[in-house]
Order: structure tokens, then C-alpha cells, then sequence
């Protein structure tokens, strides 16, 4: 008996990319799906799925502005101070877990009535979502069906979750439904760099979009290559070309031949590089990764997963949010370099080429991750509950 699936994820290519292997294998093993998102992350259909847009009708990331907007009301009605957001930003309180959960939950609360339509309209029996997207909690329980997380970082986010939860409980009163957290969640960590246990585990399997013969940069060097990326969320808000550029710049001198990734920037905008050092546009980043001894990277989800199941130390410059969380997990696990971006240089990266251990340590975690189960195995899993009995057709929800 097949069951159907509701997949929910953020605006943005490292929010719904890691969504479609496990969709592909749920399709493949005969259950529905729908991906419900908005902005980039409709990209989605372009893998085959099926695509609802939960904002059709709102700029791109206005979705994540009104969260940013709810987010002093939100910590002042959980934590009962009514200027928390004020003194954090005057250094008087922390910038803490509260902060980022404030932030999710607005964006949760912005979306969640469009989301719940089109589960209602699809009726599914299990909701998947990945961890930025805690809406997908709110609707599991609106349908009264059971909700799971999919963990984008390599490190797990239960107290992140707790706290949105907290700011979420009248979003959930509204639908008649009661807070429960995920029934499970889903973590594509490597076993020796599991933080918290408990999870469900799931081989990461890349998916960046697929090309027709994409550009992989120079031919294969007797030479060391180093590549350079700064992912696919990064560009949207900053200006990628002169990132590269300094990055470059700090690399001139580097024993290596360096390869750029620039996206959609004009390699043009960098100017004359030094010999040894090229650029490439946009390219599925399993494809890049062939053949390179280190990669420089921003920190993303993705970028870090496809660095550890390729094998390929890392040098993590940490730009935003859940970044240094990741890049802290590839230092402590000795695959790699953490490093303030504003104190990076070439010897940073001649670190991680020179030092074996480095290498060593990526060598196990690659391992680990290939002998992790794959999507396919996980679907049982996932599915056998909702294909027994815990459907509820009739349930009550308040629109």
C-alpha cells in the first residue's frame, strides 16, 4: 500500500536539494509525493517532482523578512522580556539560540496557512521537512499525522527545535492542534561526528541539478588543486565576485593550482590571475570536487556533506547563521581548518595540503558515509507507520 508524502521546504537551492534523493526514493518505491516550497526552491521540479508554491503571489524572501520582522515580538512573548531583540543588538544579552529561533519561527508563521492548504488539498500521510522549515511540524499536527525532520547540518538542532516550538504554540492553537515535536529526525552526520544520537540515519546523496557535459575546469595536473566555492545561497546575498576576488587574492602565492567557482558572477570582474589559477561557472559540485586535494569553502550544508563523502579536507570560512556550526564539526573531526574568513591566507590552506592527517581523517569519514543507509533503505522506515493505520482522514483542522 503506498502512502503519500508531503516534503516542505525554505526558499533557496540548500533548503530543497537535500529533499530530492529521499524523494526520488519514495517515488521509485510507489508512495506520492509533493514538494511544497517557494522562490528557488521551485527548482525542485526541474528533478522530476511534483511542486506546490506556498507563496506565489510575494516577492523572492519576503517570507524570510517577515520573519525577521516577527522576531522581536516573538522573543519578547516567549521569554517574557519585553526588549530582548533591543538589548540583544545592543550587546546587552547574547545573540543566542533564541535569536535563530525567533527568526524560524516568524518565517513558520508566514507561511504556515498556504502550507496547511495544500495539505489539505493533498492530504498526506506523513510530513517531511528540513530543519529550517518548522512549519512542517505546525501542519503534521494540523492534519494530525506524524511529522519528520531532516537534519541539513552535520550537527543535530533539538534545542533549536524546542525553542521554536515555544514560539510556535499559538500558531498551533490556531489550527486546534497541540505542540509535539518530529517523530524522528533524519541525520546525515558520519557516525564519528555525531554530536547527538538518536537519529535516524541517512547516507547523504548529492543532487546540485544536472547539466549536459558541465564544465569542470582544467584538465587533470600532476599539480595540487585547490577549489574555491562559495555554494549557491551565498551569491543571493552578497556580491560573489568580490568575494572570490579576495579569496583569490589571498591565494596568489599558494603552491597549488586553484580553481574558482564563481556561479553567475563575471570572471571578468576578478582581473588578471595568476598563473596556475582559473575559473569555472555554475557546475554540479561533485563534479568539481574530482581530482582536488582541498577545497575552500563557505561553510554551507551541502558544500560541507559533498567535501566529507567525497573525502576532500576542507578550509570553512564561516559566513552566516548555521555555518560555524558545521565548520566547527569538520575542525573538531580533523578534516579540516575552521577559519575566521577576515584572518584567512594562503597558509591555512598549505596547512591542510601539507599536514596527512588531514587527508587521513576525510579518507574515514568517507567511508563512514558510503557504508551509512541509503534513501532507498531509509523509505520503510519512514513509511511503514502511515501505511498501518496512523492516516487520519477526518481531522479536524480551524482555517
Amino acid at each position: 500500500m503506498s502512502a503519500r508524502v508531503l516534503f516542505l521546504a525554505a526558499d533557496g537551492l540548500g533548503h530543497v536539494f537535500p529533499m530530492v534523493p529521499l524523494a526520488w526514493a519514495m517515488r521509485a518505491a510507489g508512495h506520492e509525493v509533493l514538494v511544497a516550497t517557494t522562490g528557488f526552491g521551485l527548482a525542485a521540479a526541474e528533478a522530476g517532482l511534483p511542486v506546490a508554491d506556498y507563496a506565489p503571489d510575494t516577492p523572492q524572501g519576503a517570507e524570510w523578512h517577515a520573519g525577521l520582522a516577527a522576531t522581536p515580538r516573538l522573543l519578547a512573548d516567549t521569554y517574557g522580556v519585553p526588549d530582548l531583540a533591543e538589548r540583544m543588538r545592543e550587546g546587552a544579552e547574547p545573540v543566542d539560540i533564541r535569536m535563530s529561533s525567533a527568526m524560524l519561527a516568524g518565517f513558520a508563521e508566514a507561511i504556515v496557512d498556504n502550507a496547511v492548504a495544500i495539505a489539505l488539498g493533498f492530504r498526506p500521510d506523513l510530513v517531511i521537512h528540513e530543519s529550517m522549515c518548522p512549519a512542517g511540524v505546525v501542519v503534521a499536527a494540523a492534519l494530525g499525522v506524524p511529522a519528520v525532520r531532516l537534519e541539513l547540518n552535520p550537527a543535530r538542532t533539538t534545542e533549536l527545535s524546542e525553542h521554536m516550538l515555544r514560539h510556535l504554540a499559538p500558531t498551533f492553537a490556531r489550527f486546534g492542534a497541540t505542540p509535539a515535536p518530529d517523530a524522528a529526525v533524519l541525520d546525515r552526520t558520519p557516525p564519528s561526528m555525531v554530536v547527538e544520537p538518536g537519529g535516524v540515519p541517512l547516507r547523504f546523496v548529492p543532487y546540485t541539478g544536472g547539466t549536459v557535459d558541465p564544465p569542470t575546469g582544467p584538465p587533470p595536473s600532476e599539480r595540487r588543486r585547490v577549489l574555491v566555492t562559495i555554494g549557491t545561497t551565498l551569491p543571493e546575498v552578497t556580491d560573489a565576485g568580490s568575494l572570490v576576488g579576495r579569496l583569490a587574492a589571498a591565494m596568489a602565492d599558494l603552491d597549488a593550482e586553484v580553481l574558482l567557482a564563481v556561479g553567475g558572477a563575471d570572471p571578468a570582474a576578478l582581473g588578471p590571475l595568476p598563473p596556475g589559477m582559473s575559473t569555472v561557472g555554475w557546475a554540479p559540485l561533485e563534479s568539481l570536487v574530482r581530482g582536488v586535494s582541498a577545497v575552500v569553502h563557505h561553510g554551507g550544508a551541502g558544500t560541507t556533506f559533498e567535501c566529507l563523502r567525497a573525502g576532500v579536507p576542507q578550509v570553512v570560512l564561516p559566513h552566516s547563521r548555521d555555518t560555524p556550526v558545521n565548520a566547527g564539526a569538520v575542525a573538531a573531526r580533523g578534516a579540516g581548518l575552521a577559519v575566521d574568513p577576515a584572518d584567512f591566507t594562503a597558509a591555512h590552506v598549505a596547512a591542510v595540503l601539507d599536514d596527512p592527517r588531514y587527508a587521513a581523517a576525510a579518507a574515514e569519514v568517507r567511508r563512514e558515509m558510503a557504508a551509512m543507509p541509503a534513501p532507498s533503505e531509509v523509505v520503510p522506515t519512514l513509511t511503514g507507520p502511515a501505511v498501518a493505520g496512523d492516516r487520519r482522514e477526518n481531522a479536524q483542522v480551524a482555517v
